[in-house]
């Protein structure tokens, strides 16, 4: 990874002899990361072996662990004394595992107004969008304030009624707008799915990400601390 720790076998016996000069700090464990563990298998190899000889001289019985969530399903001989699960505890894991897993986590708000357009009548800044028909628009109460990425301004869609509707326009701070024109009976104080399930239909973190140009992680890390966090066990 080249971003911490140590990369030699002199730079391991440096850590050792500050430990010497140290007696009440105790080494208990060695740990790797992974640089492409859903991908290049062959570089992964190279760094196991490599963190395999340097912590060789390391003293017997630290707990050594290798593995996140990625390699933790791939790659079996990296799974060494423990696993760091991270990602996978959300039910998204980076890579194919032939494991069932949930969704732990959702992202909701709430209709705000509704209004309806004229054919021809632009939506947010910029003038983004125009409506090519008469379009009834619902305004919800998120924007990238909140956490919801402005980078998927017109290409993400959210849950209303159990229906995928899209974003249209540009994401505001605190405040996005979608096309209900399809969606029979929308009214304000209705629930919008940003990320989650709403009857037969559900938007994943990762297709969100994809409408966001970037990767799972970030969309569920986004949600700012002025969100409400809901934490539900056994449904409750």
């Amino acid at each position: 990874m080249s971003r911490i720790g140590v990369r030699s076998e002199e730079e391991v016996q440096q850590v050792l002899d500050a430990l010497n000069e140290c007696p009440a700090v105790k080494l208990t464990g060695a740990f790797m990361h992974f640089a492409a563990a859903d991908g290049d298998e062959a570089f992964a190899r190279k760094q196991f072996d490599t963190f395999m000889r340097l912590t060789a001289p390391l003293p017997a019985g630290i707990v050594r662990h290798a593995a996140a969530s990625d390699a933790s399903i791939r790659f079996p001989w990296a799974r060494l004394d423990m696993v760091r699960e991270g990602i996978s505890l959300y039910g998204c894991p980076g890579v194919q595992s032939g494991i069932t897993l949930r969704y732990a986590m959702s992202f909701e708000t709430r209709v705000e107004f509704i209004k309806t357009l004229p054919a021809g009548e632009t939506v947010g800044y910029g003038r983004t969008w125009t409506a090519p028909r008469e379009t009834r628009v619902a305004t919800l109460g998120v924007g990238y304030g909140d956490g919801y990425l402005r980078s998927a301004s017109g290409k993400a869609q959210v849950l209303i009624g159990g229906q995928l509707c899209p974003v249209i326009g540009r994401v505001c701070m605190d405040q996005i707008m979608v096309d209900v024109t399809d969606v029979p009976g929308v009214q304000e104080g209705d629930c919008a799915v940003l990320m989650g399930r709403q009857g037969e239909m559900e938007i994943t973190p990762d297709q969100l990400a994809a409408w966001a140009g970037t990767i799972s992680y970030e969309v569920m890390l986004s949600p700012h601390p002025r969100v409400p966090v809901l934490y539900y066990e056994e449904g409750k």
